[in-house]
């Protein structure tokens, strides 16, 4: 096609410019429309939490109330500090506490309540509790050991946790105070504390009010544990150690976020350079940059109009597939820039852009079918940003005055290099093929949340040890245990809690927290009702007898179990409120949560809730990284498809030169992965979903050279359309974020492949 080659129905020409005008002004009016509407909804629009990936299908019934124990968990951050000396340590207490004053930092009890004023709601039930090495005595008390034990009861100062009416033998009183929840800490003066070897670490536990790992907000408490180890480093002797899930989310999410502004003012900076080189201005780019604006936001409504939000990983990586619509317009830039008019440019540029406009669309509208819901919130993302991006382009672009003048093409020189015939292709193809495979056997995965992480190692290894100090709760695995009544729930929760004492003993488990360390069977509890209330009579018939003077044993008036129904408000909203969750409908759970788990755990664990009726282990963690697993996988068998679909269409339009514009695609596809695996980079979702990106900028770059390869312009436009692509994405593979390093080594290595396989594959 001749460059300026005018069309033969000038009035359809002008119908054609006047139609793309009148739809590019209605679609930014919509897309205004439903901007407006979505940033003045109530309710929260951009959604952060990693855990709404998960589908609903994996979810149970008790789903919100366990995200809200997950969520309780995340927030949780600890300080430990040790000091041989006792003044310095409350030194150290203070500058801990007043740090964290007036800070997102509040202070939490790891206890949750007190032995006293749970002893007073459990008094009803004081005689349904017993440990085993005092059902032991029992079963071997003579009567003068009755007595002496009621008689140091009677005589010990105060009156204990009940009075000695209720609990003569102080039975009850020894199960609460050698209860875990109790019994693994220690008192250091008036502050709770655990001993390590020889060192005693007293305990700060904090809840993040400002945010969890889960729901990423702005905070400081990076900043603020960051003073406390200034205060706390300056006294000689002084040990600190700081964790929690959120302060490692946070830290992550701080060195990401300082990474991408470095890096993209780099990339700012580096597009306005060639930009000048190549426009001897920056008008071009800040168009781009607006046209870019535009269509992500086109993208953020459209989504936010049909589900109501949007995801945080859907709009970043949205967006980021969106990085075409910036090609369109430096192919339509670069074309007047060579002196062509608005209506030349557009008659030039329409047919081979609606092309890759389409063909583009089609790979997107492909993704929209796909079960992932991420995946399909991305297409349409991507397909309301693409649609903006080309209406722009051909509707309001032509309206832009630009001062044209003659200039020479600075890639004129790359048409010296001879294309490949079908045979050469044909070899390039086998060998790529063979270069694939090998690769490819080498190639591993990984886990896509590992590689979000980016945290101090020293931190994640102050985090591994306050797990073994403290045993927080991890906030994403449970069992969840449910029933046909209480009582039933209460006999499989206590069989359970065997099975998994079993493997605490074996060492497969650290701590767990379980509803039967509270609420034994009913069984459990009626057996110990019966030896607990006849030792109470023994013991006050006994110490009358001794004292020649009546003794009062308070009834319980027989026996009543303790349900979760009939559970005191104290106990449900402290030391069980991770233990018990109720579904809206008003079923009631049983949570049992754990610390510190392994992978070897976690497989016991499925076997364990596999052979107790009714539970189930619920991995929060794991359904979120089994998502974006899925999402990956997902992706790349699109991708399959994406190529076979591009054949049909590219062989319908371009009979038999359909192969020099797809095989640049599938090679590129093809290749990237296998340079990647030779790299070491490991196949991720953050590897594989850029390959939707350079698909569509293959398509783009082999169709507009398949238009008019003599045309030294073209590949002035395309190297103008990589350089700034490779800018804009490529530099984040010098991110230390193993996550935004792979992400963006794709992007580069894709770009100079698409951008050679166009060259040697085009039409000679």
């Amino acid at each position: 096609m001749a460059f300026f080659s005018s069309s033969k129905n000038k009035t359809a020409l002008l119908r054609l410019q006047y139609a793309a005008r009148v739809a590019a002004a209605l679609w930014l009016l919509a897309v205004a429309i439903v901007l407006g509407h979505a940033l003045t909804k109530s309710g929260a629009v951009l959604v952060s939490d990693m855990r709404a990936l998960v589908p609903e299908s994996a979810q149970s019934e008790s789903a919100n109330a366990l995200l809200a124990i997950s969520d309780k968990a995340s927030r949780a951050v600890y300080v430990l500090a040790a000091h041989p000396e006792k003044t310095e340590m409350r030194k150290i207490a203070s500058s801990i506490r007043s740090a964290t004053e007036n800070s997102a930092l509040k202070p939490l009890n790891l206890t949750n309540a007190s032995p006293a004023s749970l002893a007073a709601s459990l008094a009803p039930w004081s005689e349904n509790f017993l440990t085993a090495s005092d059902a032991k005595w029992l079963q071997e008390a003579s009567d003068r050991a009755i007595l002496n034990r009621a008689l140091r009861r009677l005589a010990r100062p105060g009156t204990g946790l009940l009075s000695f009416s209720t609990d003569p033998l102080g039975l009850f009183e020894n199960w609460l105070n050698n209860h875990p929840e109790f019994s693994r800490f220690t008192l250091d003066g008036d502050q709770i504390a655990v001993a390590d070897g020889g060192t005693l670490w007293n305990i700060f536990a904090f809840e993040n009010t400002a945010g969890s790992a889960s729901d990423i907000a702005e905070n400081n408490v990076t900043k603020t544990i960051g003073r406390i180890r200034a205060e706390v480093g300056a006294i000689p002797g002084a040990q600190l150690l700081a964790g929690g899930v959120s302060l490692i989310a946070e830290q992550t999410k701080v060195r990401a976020q300082e990474e991408a502004s470095l890096i993209g003012l780099i990339s700012l900076i580096t597009i306005l350079a060639i930009a000048w080189g190549f426009f001897r201005g920056v008008t071009v780019m800040f168009v781009m940059l607006g046209t870019l604006a535009t269509a992500t936001a086109a993208g953020f409504a459209t989504v936010v109009g049909v589900y109501g939000s949007i995801h945080l990983l859907t709009f970043v990586f949205g967006a980021t597939l969106s990085g075409i619509c910036a090609d369109y317009v430096l192919h339509w830039f670069t074309f007047r820039k060579r002196g062509a008019t608005a209506e030349q440019s557009f008659t030039y540029l329409f047919r081979p852009l609606s092309v890759s406009f389409a063909s583009t669309l089609l790979a997107f509208c492909l993704m929209a079918f796909m079960p992932v819901p991420s995946v399909r919130q991305m297409a349409l993302f991507c397909c309301a940003g693409l649609a903006t991006s080309f209406l722009i382009v051909f509707g309001l672009l032509p309206l832009v005055p630009m001062r044209s003048r003659a200039a020479k093409p600075i890639a004129g020189a790359l048409r010296a290099v001879r294309p490949l015939g079908p045979k050469g292709a044909v070899v390039l193809a086998l060998a790529a093929i063979v270069l694939s495979a090998a690769a490819f056997a080498l190639h591993g995965t990984q886990k896509e949340l590992g590689l979000l992480i980016n945290a101090d190692k020293a931190l994640l290894a102050e985090q591994a040890r306050i797990a073994r100090l403290v045993s927080p709760v991890t906030p994403g695995q449970f069992i969840v245990l449910k029933a046909e009544g209480e009582k039933e729930l209460l006999e499989r929760e206590a069989a359970l809690t065997a099975r998994l004492e079993e493997l605490r003993q074996k060492g497969t488990l650290s701590a767990f927290r379980s509803l039967s360390s509270w609420l034994p069977s009913v069984s459990e509890q009626e057996s110990a009702y019966k030896r607990v209330h006849a030792a109470n009579e023994r013991a006050v018939r006994i110490l009358s007898e001794h004292l020649s003077e009546m003794i009062e044993h308070r009834d319980s008036k027989g026996f009543a179990p303790l349900t979760p129904s009939v559970l005191p408000k104290t106990l449900q909203e402290t030391v069980l409120a991770r233990e018990i969750a109720r579904a809206p409908s008003g079923t009631t759970y049983a949570v049992t949560s754990f610390s510190d788990l392994t992978p070897e755990a976690l497989s016991e664990l499925a076997k364990t809730a596999e052979s107790i009726p009714g539970a189930s282990l619920t991995n929060l963690t794991g359904d979120i990284s089994d998502e974006l697993t899925r999402c990956k996988e997902t992706i790349q068998m699109l991708l399959v498809l994406i190529l076979a679909v591009l054949a049909g269409y590219f062989a319908m339009l371009y009979r038999r030169g359909w192969w020099r514009l797809w095989l640049p695609c599938a090679l590129t596809v093809a290749c990237t992965q296998a340079l990647l695996a030779l790299c070491g980079i490991p196949w991720s979702l953050f590897s594989v979903l850029p390959l939707v990106l350079l698909t569509g900028l293959s398509v783009d770059y082999a169709v507009l050279a398949e238009n008019d390869p003599d045309n030294p312009w073209v590949w002035d436009s395309l190297l103008l359309a990589g350089s700034t692509t490779i800018a804009s994405f490529g530099l984040l593979a010098f991110s230390s974020t193993p996550a935004l390093s792979a992400f963006g080594m794709t992007i580069a290595l894709g770009i100079v492949l698409a951008w050679g396989l166009t060259l040697m594959l085009r039409k000679d």
